[in-house]
Formats: C-alpha cells, sequence, structure tokens
C-alpha cells in the first residue's frame, strides 16, 4: 500500500513562548522524537512543513532523509500547512493515504504508528486515527477519497473538519499509552 506521511510543523509555538521544536525533551529535539516514530519503509513520501527560516529544523529533517516544504504564511492556521503537505506528497504519486501527524507530539512511539499503519490497511476506505480510551488523538491517516475535501479547508483547523463532516469513515485505533496523544503546547 502507497501511504505517505506529512507531519505539520510551522506554529510559532506563542503559547510555549517560542519554537518548541527544538526545546529538548528527553535529551532530544522534540520534533525528533515525532521523525523517528515515522519509519521510512513504512511511507512512500515523508514530508515536514516549515516555516521560513527554521534552518536547525530544516537541518535536522534532512538528516533524517525527511523532504521539506516551506509554509510561506504559517500565520494563516493549520489548514496552509496541511494543504501544502498534501500537495508535495500528491505531486509525484497518488498515495492511497496520507498520514498526518503534528510535531509536537514528542511521546508518539514507532509501535503505535506502525499499529495505526496496519489498521489503515485493512480499512483503507476509512478516516483511521491514533485514539487513547476512545478518544480521538493524532496521527490521523485520510483515505485518497477525502482529499478533495481538503481544499475547502480554512483557518486553523487541519483534519479535524473533515472528520466532521464523514464521522462514519472513522476509525479509531488504540495508542499503546495516552501519553502518546499528549501534544506539548506549554512549558512544563
Amino acid at each position: 500500500m502507497n501511504i505517505s506521511c506529512v507531519i505539520t510543523a510551522a506554529g510559532a509555538g506563542i503559547r510555549f513562548g517560542g519554537n518548541k521544536l527544538l526545546h529538548s525533551v528527553a535529551g532530544r529535539p522534540m520534533l525528533e522524537h515525532v521523525l523517528l516514530a515515522m519509519p521510512a519503509e513504512a511511507f512512500s513520501r515523508r514530508v515536514v512543513v516549515l516555516p521560513p527560516g527554521a534552518g536547525a529544523l530544516q537541518a535536522l529533517c534532512d538528516t533524517l532523509g525527511f523532504e521539506t516544504v516551506i509554509n510561506p504564511h504559517p500565520e494563516a492556521g493549520l489548514s496552509g500547512s496541511v494543504k501544502l503537505g498534501l500537495g508535495a506528497v500528491r505531486s509525484e504519486n497518488n498515495p492511497d493515504g496520507v498520514l498526518f501527524a503534528v510535531g509536537d507530539q514528542p511521546y508518539l512511539t514507532r509501535e503505535s504508528v506502525l499499529r495505526l499503519l496496519a489498521e489503515f490497511s485493512a480499512n483503507p476506505q476509512h478516516i483511521v486515527a491514533l485514539a487513547a480510551g476512545g478518544l480521538r488523538g493524532n496521527p490521523v491517516i485520510f483515505p485518497r477519497q477525502s482529499f478533495a475535501d481538503f481544499d475547502g479547508l480554512a483557518g486553523d483547523r487541519g483534519g479535524s473538519q473533515i472528520i466532521a463532516r464523514h464521522p462514519e469513515l472513522l476509525l479509531l485505533c488504540e495508542a499503546g499509552s495516552v501519553v502518546e496523544l499528549t501534544d506539548v503546547d506549554y512549558r512544563a
């Protein structure tokens, strides 16, 4: 199955008080944890959407084998990054599905990502989201037939708008631990 990965990492980290994706979590930059959870062999393409001037983040992505796309207007909200990422992975192939993840989820594990991919492979017509205790989180895999819905996204919301329009397509896949769904918005 042809599945691509898009990680949105263009936010300003305003609530955090600065660039949180380089902030050290357990001795590594926050974004590095997310990148390491995305196995290269499982994806046809792996793309990270970054803001302008993110040289250190771009170097990290390059080192770990991820393509980067620059969002020239990250202040316009998450929807711009999501559409840019989807456009990038669709430009050279037409994947069966795209996994969208956020760059500030440092406790996400490779095992949960692989479980999510297996669930999508068994149910390729569904939207499959990582969850804990029945509560939906990220990452989420969207099937090819939902890609056209991304054209209408606006503001600071991403795929949740599509899930709200198509709740009948949503399947949940349990994470190894509830902590994996934690996105870091504030300094500890």
